[in-house]
């Protein structure tokens, strides 16, 4: 069975050693595509200078991911888990080995097949539980994602069998557009990367466009280092 990743933030684009590996090993990126789904900067994170990063919803304004297949199919729910253990290892190189989940966040699924499902949402529930894997944010007890199936610009549902994607723990409140901008003004290690990158690749909220607005008055150095410059013509052109 065709099985899918989606991705809303830094997997997709982010350099690290392991990432690279995960992404060239695992997916075939010649044939992703950009989905709508329902997502928004919703999680502070520590680890970006307590800027706020993406989040899937289970509905709410949509917004663009990036949907990848995998290079292998999943035949048996033993391929299943090993898709879904690889990217663990991508989101948190640090984990236990065969890890799916930690307190921030977890790997969920989502069959879009009859097949899929009876073939593999028994035997899923049991090595989540099995594993004593927290369901988090969106992801229900049994380990499936509580999300609208994705679909394409014209509107057609992707067509996969399965897709897993990685839930985090939102903030209990929606970040307002000028405090997403915010926090990322006020920062200043960089991290002002993870939402210029995600325009640059295509990942997009309801409220890029609010964001920026903030971001532009501001006028901060960085605007004009040339590694953003992709994203900042596709924002400015998109208010103008």
């Amino acid at each position: 069975m065709k099985c899918g990743i989606l991705m809303i933030g830094s997997l997709l684009w982010e350099a690290t050693p392991g990432r690279q590996k995960w992404r060239k090993e695992r997916l075939d990126l010649s044939r992703s595509v950009a989905v709508r789904i329902p997502i928004h900067y919703g999680r502070r994170s520590s680890t970006r200078s307590d800027t706020f990063t993406m989040v899937l919803q289970s509905d709410g304004a949509e917004g663009i991911g990036i949907l990848a297949p995998c290079r292998g199919d999943v035949d048996t729910v033993q391929e299943l888990v090993a898709e879904a253990q690889a990217l663990w290892a991508a989101e948190a190189p640090k984990a236990a080995s065969g890890a799916i989940g930690a307190n921030w966040g977890c790997v969920g699924v989502s069959f879009g097949s009859v097949a899929a499902s009876e073939a593999f949402s028994d035997e899923w529930r049991l090595h989540f539980e099995r594993t004593r894997t927290k369901p988090v944010a969106i992801v229900q007890p049994n380990g499936r994602l509580n999300m609208p199936w994705p679909t394409t610009d014209d509107g057609l549902a992707v067509d996969l069998d399965v897709i897993l994607a990685t839930a985090t723990v939102p903030e209990k409140e929606v970040p307002a557009p000028s405090a997403i901008a915010g926090a990322i003004l006020a920062q200043a290690n960089g991290d002002e990367n993870y939402f210029l990158n995600n325009v640059n690749h295509g990942i997009r909220t309801a409220s890029d466009g609010a964001i920026w607005r903030f971001l532009e008055e501001a006028s901060p150095g960085w605007l004009s280092d040339g590694k953003y410059s992709e994203a900042v013509e596709i924002l400015r052109n998109e208010a103008a």
